[in-house]
Protein backbone atom coordinates (compact mmCIF):
# COMPACT_ATOMS: atom_id res chain seq x y z
CA UNK A 1 0.00 0.00 0.00
CA UNK A 2 1.07 3.28 -0.83
CA UNK A 3 2.14 5.79 1.64
CA UNK A 4 0.97 8.82 0.20
CA UNK A 5 -2.09 7.50 -0.80
CA UNK A 6 -3.16 7.10 2.79
CA UNK A 7 -2.25 10.80 3.35
CA UNK A 8 -4.46 11.79 0.37
CA UNK A 9 -6.95 9.28 1.90
CA UNK A 10 -6.96 10.67 5.27
CA UNK A 11 -6.63 14.86 4.32
CA UNK A 12 -9.92 14.49 2.08
CA UNK A 13 -11.93 12.02 4.26
CA UNK A 14 -14.55 14.24 5.15
CA UNK A 15 -15.42 14.59 1.34
CA UNK A 16 -15.73 10.92 1.06
CA UNK A 17 -19.00 8.46 0.93
CA UNK A 18 -19.35 5.22 1.68
CA UNK A 19 -18.44 4.50 -2.13
CA UNK A 20 -15.76 6.42 -2.40
CA UNK A 21 -14.18 4.35 0.72
CA UNK A 22 -15.05 1.02 -1.17
CA UNK A 23 -13.91 2.13 -4.24
CA UNK A 24 -10.30 3.05 -2.43
CA UNK A 25 -10.22 0.37 -0.31
CA UNK A 26 -10.04 -2.17 -3.22
CA UNK A 27 -7.30 -0.35 -4.66
CA UNK A 28 -5.36 0.15 -1.60
CA UNK A 29 -6.35 -3.89 -1.38
CA UNK A 30 -5.15 -4.73 -5.22
CA UNK A 31 -2.42 -1.67 -5.54
CA UNK A 32 -0.61 -3.62 -8.40
CA UNK A 33 -3.56 -4.60 -10.37
CA UNK A 34 -4.66 -0.91 -9.95
CA UNK A 35 -1.71 0.08 -11.63
CA UNK A 36 -2.65 -1.73 -14.47
CA UNK A 37 -6.64 -1.58 -15.26
CA UNK A 38 -8.54 1.48 -16.87
CA UNK A 39 -11.19 3.63 -15.73
CA UNK A 40 -13.85 1.19 -16.92
CA UNK A 41 -12.79 -2.00 -15.47
CA UNK A 42 -11.80 -0.31 -12.60
CA UNK A 43 -15.51 0.75 -12.25
CA UNK A 44 -16.64 -2.71 -13.22
CA UNK A 45 -14.65 -5.06 -10.08
CA UNK A 46 -15.85 -2.22 -7.09
CA UNK A 47 -19.53 -2.47 -8.88
CA UNK A 48 -19.93 1.44 -9.66
CA UNK A 49 -19.63 3.32 -12.71
CA UNK A 50 -16.76 5.32 -13.88
CA UNK A 51 -18.44 8.70 -13.00
CA UNK A 52 -18.33 7.53 -9.73
CA UNK A 53 -14.39 6.26 -9.62
CA UNK A 54 -13.76 9.48 -11.54
CA UNK A 55 -15.62 11.60 -8.90
CA UNK A 56 -14.49 9.64 -6.20
CA UNK A 57 -10.51 10.65 -7.92
CA UNK A 58 -11.55 14.31 -8.30
CA UNK A 59 -12.31 14.39 -4.29
CA UNK A 60 -8.92 13.63 -3.66
CA UNK A 61 -7.82 16.24 -5.51
CA UNK A 62 -6.27 14.95 -9.12
CA UNK A 63 -8.07 16.51 -12.18
CA UNK A 64 -8.89 12.59 -13.16
CA UNK A 65 -8.15 9.28 -13.34
CA UNK A 66 -5.15 9.15 -15.86
CA UNK A 67 -3.39 11.36 -12.85
CA UNK A 68 -4.32 9.20 -10.27
CA UNK A 69 -3.34 6.34 -11.55
CA UNK A 70 0.50 8.33 -12.17
CA UNK A 71 0.39 9.27 -8.90
CA UNK A 72 -0.36 5.63 -7.91
CA UNK A 73 2.85 4.96 -9.89
CA UNK A 74 5.57 7.35 -8.62
CA UNK A 75 4.07 6.24 -5.07
CA UNK A 76 5.26 2.34 -5.35
CA UNK A 77 8.01 3.46 -7.44
CA UNK A 78 9.56 5.90 -4.11
CA UNK A 79 8.59 2.84 -2.31
CA UNK A 80 10.55 0.59 -4.02
CA UNK A 81 13.34 2.91 -4.03
CA UNK A 82 13.11 3.57 -0.47
CA UNK A 83 13.39 -0.07 -0.05
CA UNK A 84 16.53 -0.69 -2.02
CA UNK A 85 18.08 2.05 -0.04
CA UNK A 86 17.51 0.24 3.32
CA UNK A 87 18.68 -2.89 2.06
CA UNK A 88 22.32 -1.14 0.94
CA UNK A 89 22.26 0.43 4.30
CA UNK A 90 21.69 -2.70 5.55
CA UNK A 91 24.36 -4.34 3.48
CA UNK A 92 27.24 -1.62 4.65
CA UNK A 93 26.69 -2.22 8.15
CA UNK A 94 26.79 -5.88 7.82
CA UNK A 95 30.13 -5.51 6.44
CA UNK A 96 31.35 -2.82 8.59
CA UNK A 97 30.48 -5.04 11.51
CA UNK A 98 32.15 -8.35 9.63
CA UNK A 99 35.01 -5.79 9.51
CA UNK A 100 35.74 -5.11 13.33
CA UNK A 101 35.53 -8.45 14.36
CA UNK A 102 37.88 -9.36 11.84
Amino acid sequence: MGFKLDLVINENHSKLNNIDLHILNFIQNNLNLCLTISISELASKCNASTATVLRTTKKLGFSGYSEFKYFLKSDIHEKNKESVDIVEIINKDISQTIKVFQ
